[in-house]
């Protein structure tokens, strides 16, 4: 595989943020203003300064277009950004922003909108990775053991705690592969949870760079005290107010 050359914009980032909040009691946590930025601001500024991202493409609900684009403008965000119509699931959200992407940029990295910890190096090293395997993501060792269980709640076997990885983003494919699999997936009518699914529902493999527990996602209101906490201890970050 043709290595990619450094500091050359290839890269098309997709940023899904159309969730329902089930988890979060009602509360928007990609509009969550963590030290007075908004987690989604957070987000784009972590590929804001990646040499190799030439476009930010950010899928939301239509009623948070305009605040979205506002957020944007008062930010000054240089790098090129795009709106585009979040879908029913993640997997139409990050298909829509698909489209308007450039086609010029021959990779695709999809991340979190609730991931705002993550880190430089970590985004490196998995933008590196899929330049020499083609599929890439982030992920750390599970430290729990993990069962499957019935519904009711009866224990059926217990999972090999070595072999398991929990998962994070970002995710980052070459654009061409992850088409086909997105296209594969609408063909067949799957709907997958996550991006690596798509690749692997493909025959193909997709590799595991060793991310940080500080890559967390925001899931519910503990995690957000969490993100308070963590923000508050690093003292990073503006403190521009957004409302």
């Amino acid at each position: 595989m043709t290595p990619m050359k450094e500091h050359k914009k290839l890269i098309s980032v997709i940023i899904p943020a159309a969730g329902n909040a089930i988890r979060m009691n009602g509360v928007n946590k990609t509009f969550f203003a963590l030290g007075g930025v908004p987690v989604l601001l957070r987000c784009v500024r972590l590929f804001e300064r990646q040499p190799m991202v030439g476009e930010i493409i950010i899928a939301v609900k239509q009623q948070d277009a305009a605040f979205t684009r506002e957020m944007l403008a008062q930010a000054d965000v240089r790098t090129k950004t795009v709106i585009a119509a979040g879908g029913a699931t993640r997997q139409e959200s990050v298909y829509n922003a698909l489209k308007l992407s450039d086609p010029q940029l021959p990779y695709i990295a999809i991340h979190d909108a609730a991931r705002p910890f993550c880190t430089d190096t970590d985004i490196a090293a998995v933008f590196q990775k899929a330049r020499e395997c083609g599929a890439a993501a982030l992920g750390i060792p599970m430290k729990d053991t993990v069962k499957r269980a019935e519904n009711d709640g009866r224990i059926l076997e217990t999972l090999p705690r070595d072999d398991l990885v929990a998962v994070q983003t970002p995710q980052v494919f070459q654009k061409e592969l992850y088409c086909r699999a997105i296209q594969k997936a609408a063909e067949s009518g799957a709907d997958y949870t996550d991006d690596c699914q798509l690749i692997e529902a493909l025959g193909k493999p997709v590799y595991i760079v060793p991310g940080s527990e500080r890559n967390f996602k925001l899931t519910t209101q503990f995690d957000l005290a969490v993100a308070e906490t963590v923000e508050k201890k690093e003292n990073g970050g503006s403190r521009m107010d957004f409302r």
